[in-house]
C-alpha cells in the first residue's frame, strides 16, 4: 500500500482545522479529523503544545523593552516568561 497516497486521500477528505470544531456526529475535532472527544492527546503531543507556546512566550519577552533588565536575573525572567506565557 502506498502510505503517502493514503496520507494524502484522507487529509484531501478529512480537510485541515487549526482550531477545534464540533463534527457532523457531535465530537470535538481538530486537524485532520483528530477526534479529541475519544482520542484526545498523546502525552508527546501535549509535551510537544507546551514546548511550542512556552518558546513562544520566551520569544514575546525578548521583543518587549523590559527584557534587558530582567533577562539577567534567573528568577526575574522565569516570572516574566511565565507570565507571558499565562
Amino acid at each position: 500500500m502506498d502510505l503517502n497516497k493514503l496520507a494524502e486521500d484522507v487529509k484531501k477528505a478529512e480537510g485541515l482545522r487549526f482550531k477545534p470544531y464540533v463534527d457532523t456526529v457531535g465530537k470535538v475535532t481538530i486537524g485532520y479529523g483528530r477526534n479529541l472527544t475519544d482520542v484526545g492527546l498523546s502525552q508527546q503531543e501535549v509535551d510537544l503544545l507546551f514546548k511550542n507556546d512556552l518558546n513562544a512566550a520566551l520569544r514575546q519577552c525578548w521583543a518587549e523593552p523590559f527584557w534587558p533588565h530582567v533577562a539577567d536575573n534567573d528568577a526575574r525572567a522565569r516570572a516574566m516568561v511565565e507570565l507571558m506565557f499565562n
